[in-house]
Parts: C-alpha cells; structure tokens; sequence
C-alpha cells in the first residue's frame, strides 16, 4: 500500500494514471512482496532452496491437478455470482478489474502481471513461507486454513476473497502433499490466464460491469462438482500411492510402545520414586535387566548399565514422545518428558555444572545416586530447547562448565573430553562439535557474545589441528602445545589418521547444526569448515560400484592405511593386529552426506550419497519372512533418516520408497510386547551372553530412535515434514 501509493502520487504530479497500470502493479508486487520473501528467509536462516522448495514432482499427479483446478474454477464463479447478487461491486472498481484481467491495457503487460509476477511471488510467500511456518506448530488442516485466510485477506476486498480462499486451500493442499511450490505457482498462473485467454486473446464478449447478475446454466455447475470432486478424489488416491505409510499400524504401535515407557520405563527401583526413564528394560518382565549383565557397557562404561538413567542417551526417547503429543494431540507423552526433565535438571547436575550423563556416567536407579565415573558429553544432540523452557540456568551452567574444561588457555584450546579433566589434553572433535551446537544455542537465546565466541575459538581451534594440505583432521587430534602426548604410543597412532570417521560423522553434523541454529542471527565459518571436512573424506573414498569404499585415512598423506569397507551395517575393524581396535560402521558416511544434503542442498553431497546406495543392501529388507539380521536399532533409524532426508530435500520417491522398505522392517522386527527392541550391539564388544537384544529395549541402542525414524515419516504421510527433526548421531 505504501509503495501503490508512492506510485500514485509519481503519477499524479506527472499527469498518468501509474497506480491502475498492469506493468506497475507487476513491478509494485515484485518490490513489496519481494522485500517480504527475502525478509523471510533471512530470518529463517535457511537456503533459499530449503525456505523455497521449487522441487519436480509427480507427472502423474498433473492430470487429477488440471481436474480439479477447472472444477474449482467453475464452482468459484458461481460462488462470485452468488456474491455479486446480494453485495454488487462498485461499477468502477468492476471496470479496473475487468480492464486488468483482459488486457485491455496491452495484453503483455497483463500476461506481465497476472500470469508471472502474482502467480511466482503470491505462492512463495503464501504457500513457502507462510504455510510452511504454520505446518511447524498446527496441524495440516488448521495451517491450509490460516494461510487460505491470510491469502484472501491480502486481496484487500471481499468479491476476490472467496476465489482467494477457495484456491489458497487448493494451492496449500497441493503444497502438503508434494512438498514444492512448482505445482502451486503453475496452478495459479493457469487459473489467471482464463480470462486472459478467453477476454484478451480469443475475443469473447467480458460481462457488463454494470448489468444484472447473469447465473451459470446448472449442468456447467454440475460439471465443476464433478470436475472438483472426481480430480480431487483421483489425486488423493494419487498422493497416498506415492507414500505408501501405514500411518495407523505404525502409530498403533508407537503409541503402544510410548505407553509402555510411560507405564514400565519410570524410575521406582530404588527408595526414591522418580519421574526419570531407565536405560534398558527387559521386554518379558516389563522390568529392568538383572544388573549383572553387560549389554551396551563394559567394567567402565556403567553410564550405559541396566540400573542407569543417562539423558545423553535418551534424545531419542525425548523428541518421541514430544513429537507423539504434537502429532496426537495427546499431552501425556509432553508432560512425561517434562517432568523427567525438570526433575533431571533441579536435582542431577554436578556442583561444577556437569551433567551426570555419558558412557562412564549416569544416574543409579537402585541406588538413588550419581554413577561413579568419568562424565563425558561428546555427539549427541539434546533437546536444548525443551530444557531452556524447564530451566535456562541449568543448560547455562552446563555451558559454562565446559569453558572451564579447557586445560591452560594461555597454551590452546586443548582439553579432556572427560569429567573431571586430567592434566594431560585428551581432544576428541566429537566432544567439541557438542560443545559447539551448546554454546551456539546458548548464544541465540541470551545474545551474550562470549558463547558465540567460545564456539567459534572451539572451531577455529579444530580447524587449526587439521592437516592443511589433506583437510583431514584426526578424531583425537594432536595438539604441539602438549609435547608430551607423543610419549603414549596409543595416542600417537590415533592423531595420525581420521579414525571412525568421527570428523565427517559427528564433528562436521555438529557445526552443520550450530550453523542451522545461528540463523538469521550471524554468519560463521561452521558450515564452510563441515564441508571442508566432509569433502575431504569424499575425495578419498573412491566408491566403486557396489558401494564400498576407503574409510579410514593418513591424515598426512590422505592416503588409505586398509582396504575398503564392504559391509555398511557390521562394524568394520581398522587396525594393524598389533593395535587396539579402531573401527568403522559403514552407513554412517552416507547418512552424514544425507543429514549435510539436507541443510545445505549441495549437490555433490547427494551424488555421493547415491552412489553409496548399494552399500544400504535394500533388497535384503524386504522379505520380511527370512529372520531378522544382526543390526543394532539406532543405525537402523539413522538409515531409515538418510533416506528420510533426501526424499524431504527433493521429494524424489526413490527415496521415500527406500526408507519405507526399512520402515517395514523395523516395524516387523523390532517389536516385542508392545516394546521396540534394541536388537544386537554394532560393536561386538558391548554384546551380552545373557541378553541378545531382541529381548531389550535399550535407549543407548537406538530403541526409541527407531520409533521416533517411524513416526517421522507417518508425519511426513500426512503432509507434517516439519514436525520431526532428524538426529542423525544417536548412539547405538
């Protein structure tokens, strides 16, 4: 309005009537609507590609799409006519609209206006970002429904607002479903070219503004039910053969599983009943395992032991059941979480500030107290948000106990990823990339400078210790300003090569996180140095046509020290025999490149993710008759996220039809009284004679990561993409 009337006055003080004119209105919407969309997506903080997804999308819907828009054409004509009869439109306001639909101010001007500039920036920002922001915390219906309203509010006057509205919710509908605005900037543009086509180019008579309202023949209105209801009927068996989701299995069985955590997974072991969630629960009895077995830990990682709560571990179990109330409507799940944490946050944290949480510590259910041993915060991915809601000081506390962690400032950033700290620097950039994504949240919701500063010191620190000639940087990296680290043998042999991968699996998906998290607010070099990491190992893998691949590399020379990964889902040693195990799990590149694909739209990013397809060994997955195979649930869910991610980035079915393979699998495997289980420990060294794993729901095995992978892509069947965020480094 204000630049229409900017225009308006240019044309007044120049004698021309600028503010009525197609090519002006054009240019006027482009600059307001424009300024708005870019706006936008500069707060959003996303690739344009991601905050507007012009994606490809079924050729097959197409046909239904043309039905049902001729249909909705027909039916909104008779509704204006319906209008006009009780509420007639001004004859002048008539005559510039007429004038505008049919050209009678040069046909390339109005073509100019109605056909590309309206259609292209209306659906961008109505459907793009308006739509999709509401998808995020309304449910598909109520967010079609808003945005439609907003759609035919913006048309400033009512005899546009029942079109507006009726094709808003068509458009949006439309957006749900193939996740891109291609088909709703190309249903627009047709649906304003008709009486371009019909009025400015083959010449028919247009109504007389000031005549009586002259209504549609019944057979045509007919014919537009028919249209409308037997293309949309047509298109929405089209959109439910595309994703073929048994939503209400899955969800049966999610809530069934959600319901056993809520019902048998609380602490009320010890004197103390507590609102905490246990670690493993065996699925016969309903009850914790005796506490004499080993599965998922050793003499020193009690952390993950059958008596422990460990909320590093329990990310999984948190965003499932948050997801599950948002998606069911059914507070319960929430408010569990809710108290687990609150509970969590008031009474667990150490003196320092630290968590009690990772391998070697946690919290004793039995015993009502801490676990004796090392803390060790490296990873994982917490929800960050839902504890600054139950307690900002505490995640604050936790943040700045990390500061303190760094050894001697004055020499470097080196540090002990463990709790309390040795003297001597013991770096691990899975450690730091956490540390990173902690200090970066912290930082947007307290815009205290000195936590984007320690994260971005902690970056350039990392980037500094890579080898500047390879890109490649060790998982436990060497630090020169601690000599002495190269007196341990050990310790010499793991900063001399990328072991695990751990700098493109969980180091890189950190910063790529972080950067996702600082938005709008600063641009960083995090994103630059994860691709920088990523590609440094893509370069080298060297994938051959089965999908196996170098994995493990000099960080020197970036030469390969042993041969190529063959099998994704087995655990992969990468040792000399005279050396203690190092070893690799193969999917975890592809589903780091499908996690990276998916924030940054890089294109070689997807094209080494497809080539690592045969390593995913699909076919294997769907006899569901053959029994199941040794594979631990958490990489299973991250396999079934990688191929969630891309089908989310490119709304390609190829993808979406891979990680619903797996999904059926899962389903069928991997349940047991109500229960999902954990199934067998990737590493065969945290594998128990008493326990296999299909008997055992384990949180560090991936468990509810599972569930959470299954319900994320029912959410994503019923057009709620955005309500399940992926975490691509659960433990397993």
């Amino acid at each position: 309005m204000a630049i229409s009337l900017l225009f308006a006055l240019i044309g007044h003080s120049a004698d021309l009537e600028l503010s009525t004119h197609p090519l002006v209105l054009g240019l006027i919407n482009l600059i307001a609507f424009g300024y708005v969309i870019q706006q936008s997506v500069q707060r959003l903080g996303e690739p344009i590609l991601i905050a507007l997804p012009i994606l490809k999308f079924n050729s097959r819907h197409l046909l239904p799409m043309l039905c049902t828009l001729a249909g909705s054409t027909v039916l909104i004509s008779e509704m204006d006519n319906v209008a006009l009869y009780f509420f007639p439109v001004p004859v002048e306001l008539a005559t510039m609209m007429i004038d505008l639909a049919t050209g009678a101010q040069g046909i390339f001007a109005t073509i100019f206006l109605a056909n590309i500039v309206a259609p292209l920036t209306e659906e961008l920002l109505f459907r793009g970002i308006i739509l999709r922001g509401f998808l995020r915390v309304y449910s598909v219906p109520r967010s079609i429904f808003l945005s439609s309203a907003l759609f035919a509010i913006i048309h400033l006057n009512p005899w546009q607002a029942i079109g507006a509205f009726v094709l808003g919710g068509l458009f949006g509908w439309w957006y749900v479903r193939t996740r891109s605005l291609l088909p709703c900037i190309v249903g627009h543009a047709a649906f304003n070219a008709i009486p371009v086509v019909l009025f400015g180019i083959l010449g028919f008579e247009h109504p007389d503004p000031s005549a009586a309202v002259e209504f549609q023949p019944l057979w045509l209105s007919a014919l537009g039910i028919l249209l409308a209801g037997g293309g949309g009927l047509l298109l929405q068996k089209s959109f439910q053969a595309e994703i073929p989701v048994p939503v209400e299995t899955w969800m049966n069985r999610i809530r069934s599983f959600a319901d056993r955590l809520v019902d048998h997974a609380r602490d009320g072991y010890g004197e103390t009943t507590t609102p905490l969630f246990v670690s493993q629960i065996d699925t016969r009895t309903n009850e914790i395992p005796l506490s004499d077995t080993t599965l998922y830990t050793t003499d020193t990682r009690h952390g993950a032991g059958p008596t422990s709560n460990n909320l590093q571990f329990d990310g999984g179990l948190l965003r499932l059941m948050y997801g599950l109330s948002e998606y069911s409507d059914q507070t319960v799940y929430a408010e569990s979480a809710d108290d687990y944490l609150a509970y969590y946050l008031e009474r667990l944290p150490l003196p320092s500030g630290h968590f009690p949480w990772g391998d070697h510590r946690g919290y004793d259910v039995t015993e009502d107290d801490v676990i004796d041993g090392h803390g060790e915060f490296k990873i994982a991915l917490p929800t960050w948000d839902r504890m600054w809601e139950i307690d900002p000081e505490g995640v604050i506390r936790q943040a700045d106990a990390l500061r303190n962690h760094i050894i001697d400032p004055d020499k470097s950033l080196a540090f002990n990823r463990h709790y309390p700290p040795g003297i001597v620097p013991h770096c691990v950039n899975a450690s730091a990339g956490a540390w990173v994504v902690l200090w970066t949240f912290v930082y947007t919701q307290t815009d205290e400078e000195k936590y984007l500063t320690w994260a971005t010191e902690m970056d350039d620190y990392l980037w500094s210790l890579r080898n500047p000639k390879t890109d490649l940087l060790a998982a436990h990296p060497y630090d020169y300003a601690y000599p002495e680290i190269q007196d341990d043998a050990d310790a010499r042999q793991r900063a001399s090569r990328t072991e695990y991968m751990g700098p493109m699996y969980s180091y890189a998906i950190n910063l790529l996180r972080a950067h996702e998290l600082l938005g709008r607010y600063k641009s960083s070099a995090f994103q630059d140095h994860a691709l920088a990491y990523i590609r440094s190992f893509t370069d080298r893998f060297d994938i051959t046509d089965e999908g196996h691949f170098f994995a493990t590399f000099d960080i020197v020379t970036g030469e390969p020290l042993f041969d190529r990964i063959s099998d994704g889902w087995q655990f992969t040693s990468q040792a000399q025999p005279d050396e203690a195990s190092s070893g690799v799990i193969g999917l975890r590149a592809p589903i780091s490149l499908a996690y990276a694909y998916r924030l940054t739209r890089e294109p070689d990013l997807r094209e080494s993710f497809d080539r690592f397809r045969p390593l995913f060994q699909i076919e294997s997955f769907l006899d569901l008759d053959a029994p199941p195979m040794p594979i631990a649930a958490g990489l299973l869910a991250q396999a079934i996220g990688a191929w969630t991610n891309l089908y989310a980035a490119t709304a390609e079915y190829t993808y979406l039809a891979s990680a619903v393979a797996l999904g059926y699998y899962a389903s069928h495997h991997y349940v047991s009284n109500d229960w999902f289980v954990c199934g067998p420990p990737t590493d065969p060294k945290y594998r128990d004679h008493t326990l296999t794993g299909w008997e055992t729901y384990s949180n560090r095995g991936g468990s509810a990561d599972l569930a959470l992978a299954l319900l994320r892509l029912s959410a994503i069947a019923d057009g709620r993409h955005e309500l399940i965020e992926d975490d691509p480094t659960c433990y397993f």
